[in-house]
């Protein structure tokens, strides 16, 4: 028997929430990417979806929905007395039956759970979109309620159903394929302060169930690493009795696939506990091809600890949610990363976005990002602007444009600095140059050329376009 409760980020509403006055989002179904200028409201509207995700988590694991926590009377703009957010999220369900059609419905009691049939008492299709509202004023109260009278039946519908199923699973030993979607949020920080918090063991209630993947998702303590350190040594002590420990496998495979560039699959590899320096604790190693050897994670690279920080938790999480899952990492959910690029070279910041939708393919993600090089791999459908405290209605295509493309048009910088007296002074020599040349004084032009070189390389494109230029008219005198 198998089950699925997906879910996507359809939209969301903010309604004098920080510098938003109203402003409302559409989100891509795969992959929705933020940009704009330091102080546009990236991470903003990330933190505006806290308290509209909450719920749906809460509802999940049967719990009663309470934002009191999730945010404060701060995040209301200024001069307002409270703020109003908005979301619609699309539900479908497989595997169980629900009554829900919003043209056509006939609400029924049934066991403190409402549902709905259609006019022939036939089941309802198990798609659909819901939405609801989440509130704060300035007296620090919080609100929150379904836009529509069903959303929230529905959600309780859906989850107690789900939740026998689990309870069935335990108790008879089935092994029913349970897909719950994963919602979880991972704000900036520093690489190493994801390593350096202490580790929280979490809901007490759920430390026997798949919700344990929701344990702080939607907090600044999202990714622990004492936390993951904990499970992955659970995993390990499984494998050594010879227990079932499939979800270390999947785990390793997806920390090598992001930490690998292509081609170099075996450069980073082999990640396990050693147990010398530390007998009691142990500390989590992993092996470099070549000279290298193996290093631990707290030694890595920031821009390594990170990518290991996301990745890790991403798939331990999908792993503790969907256990019978053949491929756990290709669960379903909705993931909010703000400032993706933090700490990555170039050429990762370039490989981070599609790797992600490589290794977790059914993941919905929200990402904010100030890379040009993470752009040059998104399609235009996936580019939202935030300008002003709105989104921009002009498209940016930045899928395979050159990199001074991208920084012009989408990030609105200019192709060269000015920023500082010597770089004014050096693009004032380069139009010179040019202009000489137009006006086929290429002495001159030599003179200014050879000033250049100083500043810059001979393969720069535009010294090889001067030294082509005048290498040409030297040959027609």
């Amino acid at each position: 028997m198998a089950v699925r409760l997906s879910t996507i980020l359809k939209t969301a509403r903010f309604v004098n929430y920080r510098l938003f006055d109203d402003m409302s989002i559409d989100f891509h179904p795969e992959l929705t990417v933020l940009i704009g200028k330091n102080g546009a409201g990236k991470t903003s509207l990330l933190g505006g979806l806290i308290p509209l995700l909450t719920p749906l988590i809460q509802r999940i694991r049967l719990q009663t929905p309470d934002i009191s926590e999730t945010n404060q009377g701060s995040d209301i703009k200024n001069g307002r007395l409270e703020f109003v957010n908005t979301i619609g999220i699309e539900l479908d369900v497989n595997g169980i039956e629900i009554g829900f059609d919003p043209e056509n419905i006939d609400v029924k009691e049934s066991q403190s759970t409402k549902y709905a049939e259609d006019k022939n008492g036939q089941s309802i299709k198990n798609k659909v979109t819901l939405n609801w509202f989440a509130s704060f004023n300035s007296d620090f109260e919080s609100d929150l309620d379904a836009s529509d009278n069903l959303a929230f039946e529905v959600l309780n519908d859906v989850s107690l159903k789900i939740s026998r199923l689990l309870k069935a699973n335990y108790k008879f030993k089935e092994r029913s394929e349970i897909e719950l979607p994963l919602i979880v949020y991972y704000p900036c920080m520093e690489a190493q302060e994801w390593l350096d918090l202490p580790e929280n063991k979490g809901s007490k209630i759920d430390q026997k169930t798949e919700y344990r993947a929701y344990d702080e998702s939607l907090t600044k303590r999202s990714f622990n690493y004492q936390r993951f350190f904990s499970w992955f040594k659970g995993e390990e002590n499984k494998s050594r009795q010879n227990l079932e420990a499939k979800h270390l496998e999947t785990v390793k495979y997806a920390i090598y696939s992001m930490l690998n560039d292509d081609g170099e699959e075996g450069r980073f590899h082999k990640l396990e506990t050693n147990y010398l320096r530390f007998p009691e604790e142990g500390e989590l190693e992993i092996s470099q091809a070549g000279e290298y050897g193996p290093i631990q994670v707290s030694q890595m690279s920031s821009g390594q600890k990170s990518l290991f920080a996301l990745v890790s938790d991403l798939a331990r999480r999908l792993c503790i949610l969907n256990p019978n899952k053949p491929k756990p990492l290709e669960g379903n959910g909705i993931v909010l990363i703000d400032e993706i690029d933090l700490h990555l070279h170039p050429s990762w910041q370039r490989k981070v976005v599609p790797q992600l939708q490589k290794t977790f393919p059914k993941i919905q993600f929200v990402v904010t990002t100030h890379s040009p090089f993470v752009l040059q791999n998104v399609p235009s459908e996936s580019i939202f602007v935030l300008d002003d405290g709105k989104i921009s209605d002009k498209k940016y295509y930045a899928l395979g444009r050159d990199i001074d493309a991208v920084i012009f048009e989408a990030f609105g910088s200019e192709k060269y600095s000015t920023e500082t007296q010597e770089a004014r002074d050096l693009l004032k020599l380069i139009n010179q140059c040019y202009d000489l040349i137009d006006d086929k004084e290429y002495e001159k032009a030599e003179k200014i050329y050879q000033k250049l070189l100083k500043y810059l390389p001979l393969l720069d494109t535009r010294m090889v376009e001067f030294r082509t230029a005048l290498d040409l008219a030297n040959r027609s005198a």
